[in-house]
């Protein structure tokens, strides 16, 4: 907590009560971004849905208040000695992620080493772009081993704030003045609430979370994992890889699949009988957004079906995503729209699939 030892003598002290007890806690704000809970009717959704796909999370703060106390500058700063400890504790705990919603203009020799520590140990490090108005890409998002994340505003626009820089690999949503990232915090004088906030840093942990989700998927090693991030994102601006965007805003469907087509979320149309489905039209990657067109239906009362046959084995079975809806009424000639379906990770007894030239 900003002590330069990287130990912290009062765990219980954060925010900066001394200096500004209003300040919102930054940290608890980004994890909720990752793993919040989700389906209570209370505050935002974590990327990771509550922690479906096992995440948990290593809160280890290593910025806060320094001394003088009337400095209100000194409030959410530290130092990279911290820092690198912090690389180093969590790497040598398990970490699989590790998010880095901060950053600095300077470099440093003491962090480098500790990024090649964990990212040896087979760790993702994911890192803000910084807020300085397209000015250089922070440190250290800017090692060649982290993951350097730009934000964007809910319109896919680069959000004003996000530096620009070749180091920039994706980018995601960070919001805006007009439409933040909702998430909880807290604060010494306010207590727990939830706030919208805008930030390079909220952008980083949705890039975080996905890479929880990815592994979870089986999708592993830091490198494999980034190049998967970078070559499914969707490109914005200026065509192809950009100083604004990277390659890209992360898509987190077309990801967690690998980037492969056999194990995007699809969507088709068939009839379903004791442990089978079978296809009878053409089969459609469902778009980033959830929307897709079915084409070449059969006519009749059908069964519209979403599948992501996440090990490609060919098999709806346990850890696939799917979802059904049932009695959509299809006419030659004619389009059927508003069909929604709700997917959900499977866990029936195994269904085989078979027509409609399911391409694997």
């Amino acid at each position: 907590n900003g002590d330069g030892d990287g130990r912290d003598p009062d765990p219980t002290d954060p925010g900066c009560p001394d200096i500004d007890p209003t300040e919102l806690s930054h940290g608890t704000h980004v994890a909720g971004t990752v793993a919040a809970r989700t389906n209570n009717g209370a505050g935002g959704a974590g990327v990771n849905w509550g922690g479906q796909a096992a995440t948990r999370i290593m809160a280890l703060r290593v910025l806060g208040q320094i001394q003088p106390f009337t400095d209100p500058n000194n409030c959410g700063v530290g130092y990279y000695s911290d820092i690198a400890d912090a690389i180093i504790y969590a790497a040598d705990r398990g970490a699989r992620v590790i998010n880095m919603s901060l950053g600095g203009g300077a470099s440093s020799s003491t962090v480098d080493s500790a990024i090649s520590y964990a990212r040896g140990l087979g760790v993702t490090l994911v890192a803000a772009a910084g807020n300085d108005f397209c000015g250089p890409v922070s440190y250290p998002a800017r090692n060649a081993n982290v993951v350097a994340v730009a934000a964007t505003t809910n319109t896919n626009a680069r959000a004003a704030y996000s530096n620009c820089g070749p180091e920039i690999d994706v980018a995601a949503p960070g919001g805006s003045s007009a439409a933040g990232v909702v998430s909880a915090t807290w604060s010494p004088a306010g207590g727990h609430t939830y706030a919208s906030l805008q930030g390079t840093s909220m952008a980083t942990p949705h890039v975080s979370g996905l890479v929880a989700l990815m592994i979870s998927r089986g999708i592993t090693g830091p490198a494999t994992l980034q190049s998967v991030l970078e070559t499914t994102a969707t490109d914005l601006g200026t065509a192809g890889r950009d100083n604004e965007f990277g390659a890209g805003l992360v898509n987190a469907s077309a990801a967690v699949a690998g980037g492969s087509s056999s194990t995007r979320l699809r969507a088709f149309s068939g009839v379903s009988g004791a442990g089978s489905i079978t296809v009878q039209s053409n089969v459609v990657i469902v778009s980033s957004d959830g929307a897709f067109t079915i084409t070449n239906a059969q006519s009749g009362t059908k069964t519209v079906f979403a599948w992501q046959d996440v090990n490609g084995n060919g098999v709806v079975d346990a850890g696939d995503t799917f979802g059904r809806r049932d009695g959509v009424v299809i006419t030659a000639g004619a389009t059927t729209s508003g069909v929604n379906v709700t997917v959900e990770r499977y866990s029936g007894a195994p269904l085989t699939v078979a027509g409609g030239g399911l391409a694997r």
